[in-house]
């Protein structure tokens, strides 16, 4: 009778990976997101959609390391210990990470906001231009407006060319709104290289445009300097 209790010791330890594993890195989680859910405080929220996310990337991990990770005998108990880090409320690693490395990044105003509508993008594009219209003007203005030159004939054709074919493809009505706008954007570039001289006059002609093609939108602010 002992021998055989110490057998399934010996078993339940060797595999206790395998049996506590599920219970930590889903049972748990999944009870905890729907009282998440339920509650009206942003911070568990937080917690559990950040871990649920790290645990979609050690799953991708595990997948595509599969073969490598064989060969090595302790990754599952780093896992589970892993694991127990990021869920256990005593310690809730996943709202550390979130708090420590995902959230700095987000609100960080030197990285641009991709997620912005067709108008909101050209506005920002063209503020950002300005912006650099400005900071060349400390630099030999002969060697911008070669340079300059060059590429903004190169930004044409590449604008117009590839605005004609998103024009004409199969999705003709819901990409009207994007080839306007990048059409529009070499023109602006093109004029405002070739046909106005001081930052003044590109200035206005720059309120101008964004006053006729997107009235009223708030301002954005360029990070890019």
């Amino acid at each position: 009778m002992g021998s055989g209790a110490g057998n399934f010791l010996k078993v339940l330890l060797k595999n206790f990976d395998v049996l506590a594993g599920p219970v930590i890195s889903l049972v748990y989680p999944l009870y905890a997101s729907i009282r998440a859910i339920e509650s009206k405080s942003p911070i568990d929220d937080q917690q559990w959609l950040t871990y649920w996310v790290l645990y979609s990337l050690i799953t991708l991990f595990e997948l595509t390391f599969a073969r490598v990770l064989e060969w090595i005998p302790i990754w599952p108990y780093a896992k589970l210990i892993a694991t127990c880090w990021l869920v256990l409320p005593y310690f809730s690693g996943a709202a550390y990470v979130y708090e420590h490395y995902v959230r700095p990044f987000y609100v960080n105003p030197q990285t641009i906001n991709i997620w912005l509508t067709n108008q909101e993008r050209v506005a920002v594009i063209i503020q950002c231009m300005m912006r650099l219209i400005e900071y060349n003007h400390v630099v030999s203005l002969s060697f911008v407006d070669k340079w300059m030159h060059v590429h903004v004939t190169m930004l044409l054709i590449f604008y117009f060319s590839f605005s004609v074919v998103i024009f004409y493809s199969f999705f003709f009505i819901p990409l009207l709104s994007f080839y306007i706008p990048v059409t529009s954007f070499g023109l602006v570039i093109y004029v405002l290289y070739n046909g106005y001289d001081t930052h003044v006059q590109q200035q206005k002609l720059v309120d101008f445009f964004l006053v006729i093609l997107y009235p009223p939108t708030k301002p954005h602010h360029c990070w890019i300097f």
